[in-house]
Formats: structure tokens, sequence, C-alpha cells
């Protein structure tokens, strides 16, 4: 796990880079973000997470094993 005094917690509407996204996902925090003037939350639950908009779940459920995958898919972008 990554050095998370790194990752204070940022006041509402402040901008976080990926790896302090991934820190709170880690934390077990529950995530709300607007992306294109649109509002967005990465819930929490039994089931793992999943991203939301609204009413709408625009992802299937992913765990804590599937941040890693992003994280590499992320760095094959500047390769």
């Amino acid at each position: 796990m990554r050095n998370q005094e790194d990752f204070r917690d940022v006041p509402a509407g402040g901008t976080i880079s990926f790896q302090h996204l991934l820190i709170y996902l880690e934390q077990g925090r529950e995530i709300e973000f607007i992306y294109m003037d649109k509002e967005y939350f990465i819930s929490n639950t039994n089931e793992g997470r999943a991203l939301w908009n609204g009413d709408n779940k625009m992802s299937d459920y992913f765990n804590k094993e599937d941040l890693y995958f992003t994280e590499s898919v992320k760095w094959m972008e500047f390769l």
C-alpha cells in the first residue's frame, strides 16, 4: 500500500491526482465527482464498488484488486 500520509483530505470541489484517488478507494471511501458537467459516484457495498450516474449503474462491480489493474493500464497510455 502507498504511503497514505502523503494524501490528506481534499476540500469539496478540490482537484486530486489519480494516485490520490486510488488511496481514497483503498481506504474504502465512496467518491463523488463531476466529469464533463455530470455528477458521478463510486459506491462501496458488499457486492464491491461500482460507478454510478444518479440511479444509473454505469459499471460492473469491481474490487480492490481491480484498482491495481487500472493503475497499470493508466501507465500504458504513455508507452
